[in-house]
């Protein structure tokens, strides 16, 4: 006794059900990564992300907090020839802010809550 069988019109491949769900690719390099000056854009990190995962976060909580810290704890003395310049510069003073975005909440809280921030140009 034989039996005919069908061959399906359109045999499909196996399809990863995480490839289903997961249609956004992660960051690859450190270029893709959100950068901001606005601490609002960033979540608060929760230790699962890659950059925390090994962090104490319950130790590192005060550094999540928006609120200014004191001001004046560091000074920079520096000992360099004539030719080296050193400056405070103000939010919006050139160059501030044009390298060295924020990746993360505590480099973008550290950017708004700091008045003026040293700049040492060495010619």
């Amino acid at each position: 006794m034989t039996t005919a069988t069908e061959t399906p019109a359109a045999a499909e491949g196996h399809i990863d059900p995480a490839a289903l769900v997961a249609s956004v690719v992660p960051v690859q390099t450190r270029s893709e990564r959100k950068t901001s000056f606005d601490p609002a854009d960033f979540g608060t990190p929760t230790g699962r992300e890659v950059n925390w995962k090994l962090s104490p976060i319950d130790r590192l909580a005060p550094l999540f907090v928006d609120e200014a810290g004191p001001t004046g704890v560091m000074t920079v003395d520096v000992e360099a020839p004539a030719a080296v310049e050193q400056l405070r510069l103000a939010a919006g003073d050139a160059p501030r802010g044009e390298h060295f975005r924020p990746e993360d909440l505590p480099a973008a809280l550290a950017w708004t809550h700091e008045a003026e921030a040293p700049l040492l140009r060495i010619p």
